[in-house]
């Protein structure tokens, strides 16, 4: 195949060099003559320094080693039949120096961006009302292509409305409608995440989305369990988890590990009780959850929205409009509150970011989404938006952070904090976080040093849980306690 794409190049050069002798070239177009590369110098490099470059190889013995000298700097080959490769800007200088004085590189060139010819517009009708949509950077940024899963465990999707027309949704179970009382939750949290652009209704945050969607029903430990464990066995996804509890299970967070450790991203609501005494809630307070806030139009903190250390950046979740079933409302549309609509946003962004940008693995998009985030507020930090509101773009450009690495005891972060997990070894056959973020670590030279551990209560006690939002409390009657959607 390799051979074949070369011959197929030469031809291309072959073919239009005779082309042009034969006065069969295409037209000149005025000022604007055809610009070859850079030839690659020392001197053109230092030029071009501190930037991200596109550099070609030369054929030949002289670059044999460079492909391997270039992945080791983490570059990445986008051309093979011309044998380009772009290169981080802070390896640039370092890596491309060598490869130019062996001979092994033809030319080199500025990575540079380039302006989209058009900003994306829709017809679908509601769409100019989504406030968000540009509150986050989604109308400026440029349509993300199908890619990473995202997976949505929550109530049933009703996919005989209307605006999941075109949309590219498998259902990892049955789905179940009119057997609950929100059973609209599912409906309205994919409508925002993934709504498609059919010009029908509205627009969510990514309309291209490959959804995969499990009905939890009653939100209980056991179905929610199952579904993140069927998208596991599919592969690495986004999973969005808009919904919450004051208690912990074990077993639960078991699976949220095992599907974080397996190249997962975990993305939860904070929850709606800040004026109900602002309590800790799982799974929004695990470490490797990435927990996200509602604010308002005016980009201020939700009056209802949790507000912890766990907070890891937010999202618009005040009049957000929503599909539901026809049977919740005659028009199939609504505006709803809550950090269940705040959460899906930053799920389906995560996920469309990172089908742009394949290269990172989830410890490193979990980190580019919040540090990317619009910074609100008082500067840096603060338990009401994390880190600051969700920003698409910046997300789309920003350089990303590297991956975590993890060792037995854990490892730290370059906020000088420790933010990966701590391993229990002696545990199950997957490694447990048996602290919550609210727990101060600190970093020493072998790795993390825990200030405080926080061991987990029983997890068999019935409770009730608040219905976030919705009129009336959930109360488990056994040992299973159920969520409650946010």
């Amino acid at each position: 195949m390799r051979a074949k794409l070369w011959i197929a190049a030469v031809l291309v050069a072959a073919t239009a060099a005779a082309a042009a002798d034969a006065g069969l070239a295409a037209p000149s177009k005025t000022r604007r003559p055809f610009s070859e590369a850079s030839r690659a110098t020392l001197g053109s490099l230092q030029e071009l320094d501190g930037a991200p470059l596109l550099v070609q190889l030369a054929r030949g013995r002289q670059a044999a080693a460079a492909p391997l000298a270039l992945r080791r700097a983490g570059a990445r080959l986008v051309s093979e039949t011309l044998r380009i490769w772009v290169v981080p800007a802070s390896n640039a200088q370092r890596v491309v120096a060598p490869l130019i004085r062996g001979g092994a590189v033809v030319a080199v060139e500025r990575n540079r961006t380039r302006r989209r010819a058009a900003t994306p517009g829709f017809t679908d009708p509601l769409w100019p009302s989504e406030w968000w949509r540009a509150a986050v950077g989604a109308d400026a940024a440029p349509l993300l292509p199908a890619g990473v899963p995202l997976t949505i465990v929550d109530s049933g999707v009703d996919l005989t409305h209307p605006e999941f027309q075109g949309a590219h949704i498998t259902l990892l179970n049955q789905q179940f409608l009119g057997d609950a009382s929100d059973d609209d939750h599912g409906t309205a949290v994919t409508s925002v995440a993934a709504a498609p652009a059919n010009g029908f209704g509205m627009v969510g945050i990514y309309p291209n989305a490959n959804v995969w969607e499990w009905d939890g029903r009653s939100y209980r430990d056991s179905e929610l369990i199952a579904g993140i464990d069927t998208a596991v066995r599919r592969g690495r996804s986004v999973i969005n988890m808009s919904w919450d509890g004051t208690r912990d299970d074990p077993l639960l967070d078991y699976e949220l590990l095992l599907a974080f450790g397996t190249g997962s991203v975990l993305v939860a609501a904070a929850g709606n009780e800040f004026d109900e005494g602002n309590p800790i809630e799982f799974p929004a307070s695990l470490n490797h959850v990435l927990t996200v806030a509602s604010t308002d139009q005016a980009s201020r903190p939700s009056y209802f929205s949790n507000s912890n250390d766990a907070v890891d950046l937010a999202a618009p979740g005040e009049g957000i409009t929503v599909a539901v079933p026809y049977s919740y409302n005659p028009n199939g549309f609504d505006l709803y509150d809550g950090t269940s609509f705040s959460a899906p946003m930053v799920a389906a962004a995560t996920a469309g970011v990172w089908s742009a940008r394949t290269e990172l693995d989830n410890t490193q998009m979990f980190d580019l989404m919040r540090y990317s985030a619009h910074d609100l507020g008082r500067a840096g930090f603060d338990p009401d938006t994390g880190y600051g509101l969700l920003d698409i773009q910046a997300a789309l450009s920003q350089a990303a952070p590297g991956p975590s690495t993890w060792s037995r005891r854990a490892s730290c972060s370059r906020t000088r904090l420790c933010r990966s997990l701590a391993l229990d070894t002696a545990g199950p056959p997957f490694p447990h976080d048996w602290t919550t973020r609210r727990t101060l670590r600190t970093c020493t030279a072998s790795g993390c040093r825990l200030s405080a551990r926080s061991p987990f209560g029983s997890w068999a006690t019935p409770t009730s849980t608040s219905s976030c939002g919705r009129p009336g409390p959930r109360v488990s009657t056994s040992g299973e306690r159920p969520r409650s959607a946010t």
